[in-house]
């Protein structure tokens, strides 16, 4: 038996999504604000970036994120789930991207909806060093805390990013930051067998390294 086709709405084309009649939308934003609905499509069309988030995540998009600025693009719109194109460049490892967007003049601080930082991201992702340290260099603040307690010194040593940890005592973690369990992050090494991670003395960056075993 022939199958009968289902008839289906038609879906958008990503071109014509931020394109309307009032013109480009380069925020991607509804009537009334919100990021994810285009101000043209039927309400039951949910998308889940902004054009400049979707940038930030796509290799060799400078030009393309600076033309969405010039175009009138908030650098720190956020889309529905409370992430900014920072945080979206960061969770793709895209150094590029992330350094645009700080050029260009985007926060480093501004949080997730889960109250997390780009920096947070960094440590927990890891990849590319050097996005941790680009944000670092911008005046990321340090010490953002999770629903457990956690900070990025934490979530450094729970992944092995050894170069995160470095950049990030560098920059003045405090190695001594203890989670909702009261585990600092020699203890989350320790917990997750994370024996390659070096350890230096605060006081003393860089002249005794001890080693977790």
């Amino acid at each position: 038996m022939a199958s009968i086709p289902i008839p289906m709405d038609p879906i958008p084309n990503p071109e014509e999504i931020s394109v309307g009649a009032s013109g480009w939308n380069p925020t991607g934003r509804d009537s009334h604000g919100c990021a994810g609905h285009s101000m043209d499509l039927p309400h039951s069309y949910v998308l889940p970036e902004c054009p400049l988030t979707a940038a930030a995540q796509l290799e060799l998009s400078s030009e393309m994120i600076k033309s969405l600025r010039n175009g009138g693009a908030h650098l720190d719109f956020r889309t529905r789930e409370g992430m900014t194109a920072l945080h979206k460049a960061v969770r793709c490892r895209n150094h590029a991207a992330l350094l645009t967007l700080l050029d260009l003049g985007a926060s480093p601080d501004y949080k997730d909806s889960r109250g997390l930082t780009p920096l947070y991201h960094s440590a927990m992702v890891g990849g590319d060093p050097y996005c941790c340290e680009l944000l670092l260099h911008d005046h990321a603040r340090l010490g953002c805390v999770d629903e457990n307690g956690w900070q990025e010194i934490h979530q450094a040593c729970r992944y092995g990013h050894v170069q995160h940890l470095e950049h990030l005592l560098f920059y003045g973690a405090d190695m001594t930051a203890q989670n909702a369990s009261g585990n600092t992050a020699l203890h989350i090494c320790a917990l997750y067998n994370q024996e390659n991670i070096p350890w230096w003395n605060l006081g003393d960056l860089g002249t005794g390294t001890q080693w977790v075993r």
